[in-house]
């Protein structure tokens, strides 16, 4: 008999596609510092907002620690964009030095 283990992570929705967004290890570890006992102070201070951008419609939003949500199955893979070419690639050394040098 084969287990159905399914993978689960923490996430938020997307505010304009409502598809899951991952939260990155940097967010995880801020939450996980928000709902640690020895922070509490933090908690006083008011709400702590974090920004991410969605993996399916590329746009950004701010979410709290009340939009947290367990996802099933995979994350999204990223959609990495290829980098333009630097502007002063394939020109000789001379031309890319700064002036006076």
């Amino acid at each position: 008999m084969v287990a159905d283990t399914q993978q689960r992570y923490c996430g938020v929705l997307c505010l304009h596609c409502r598809q899951p967004i991952p939260l990155s290890p940097m967010v995880m570890r801020r939450v996980a510092e928000l709902r640690g006992s020895e922070a509490n102070h933090l908690r006083e201070l008011g709400p702590h907002a974090f920004t991410l951008r969605c993996r399916a419609c590329e746009r950004e939003g701010m979410y709290a620690e009340p939009n947290l949500i367990d996802c099933e199955g995979t994350p999204r893979p990223r959609n990495y964009r290829p980098r333009p070419a630097s502007p002063d690639r394939g020109l000789p050394a001379s031309y890319t030095r700064a002036a006076g040098n």
